[in-house]
């Protein structure tokens, strides 16, 4: 028996064609909830507002978006809040470590950010960490103590076998704009023998903070210290403006 089919016959390279087209293009699809999605997804915020001029056009250019952030989680460290405003930018989808798709921001010509890192939630992030070096050497029950202007910090560090009561003060300082590092520092130390592999323990957790894998632009102007929080910011200051509005949080709508 023949079997005949009637009308075009697809092979090979066009099935693929076909395949690419249906599964490519996703920048396309981008869309301001998808961008909103992705920073709940990157950031594990308490709530956010997100809020963009316009709907993504078909390259994934938005021309203005503002984000505000309530407990925000970077590098493993809450932030009290966070807020962000990007201009000119376009986004563009990629997958995560795990394979999520996510909205990326690909470009933007300007960028602005204030955020508000609270000591306790700095402190909360520390406790119980033990936290590992070159070799048998480590750190934990780490506290950290913000002042005006400076920060103290106490700890204990350990090198093969040895162990040191590690006391510190310090001034915070900005590099680059983008990095915050520890600078003009005394140490106290209970053990001479470790004196030598504290300071390069140290010189090696060097920078403290650091925003150059930021998900979006970061040129830090100014670096405030209180007795309870650390407050950063760029020159300009992010500001609302009114457009669609996307919200998440205990007055928002989940998404």
């Amino acid at each position: 028996m023949v079997f005949r089919r009637s009308g075009p016959v697809f092979g090979i390279p066009v099935v693929i064609l076909v395949l690419l087209l249906l599964d490519g293009g996703c920048d396309a699809a981008l869309s301001g909830d998808f961008i909103f999605r992705s920073l709940i997804h990157r950031f594990h915020p308490d709530a956010i507002e997100l809020v963009l001029d316009a709907e993504p056009d078909e390259t994934g250019a938005v021309r203005r978006l503002y984000a505000a952030l309530t407990g925000a989680v970077y590098e493993g460290i809450r932030i009290d809040s966070l807020s962000l405003e990007a201009v000119f930018c376009v986004f563009r989808t990629v997958r995560d470590s795990g394979g999520t798709e996510l909205a990326e921001l690909a470009s933007s010509v300007n960028g602005y950010f204030d955020a508000r890192l609270r000591e306790r939630d700095l402190n909360d992030f520390l406790v119980g960490r033990v936290v590992d070096g070159n070799g048998d050497e480590k750190w934990k029950k780490v506290r950290v103590d913000f002042l005006p202007s400076r920060l103290s910090a106490r700890g204990y560090y350990s090198n093969s076998g040895l162990t040191a009561l590690v006391e510190l003060d310090g001034m915070l300082e900005l590099v680059d704009g983008t990095q915050v590092i520890l600078s003009d520092y005394a140490l106290r130390i209970n053990n001479a023998d470790q004196a030598s592999f504290v300071e390069a323990a140290i010189r090696k957790a060097q920078p403290l903070l650091d925003f150059r894998k930021f998900p979006f632009p970061v040129v830090l102007k100014s670096l405030v210290i209180t007795d309870d929080s650390i407050s950063l910011a760029t020159r300009v200051p992010p500001k609302r403006f009114k457009g669609i509005v996307f919200r998440y949080g205990k007055s928002g709508r989940q998404p």
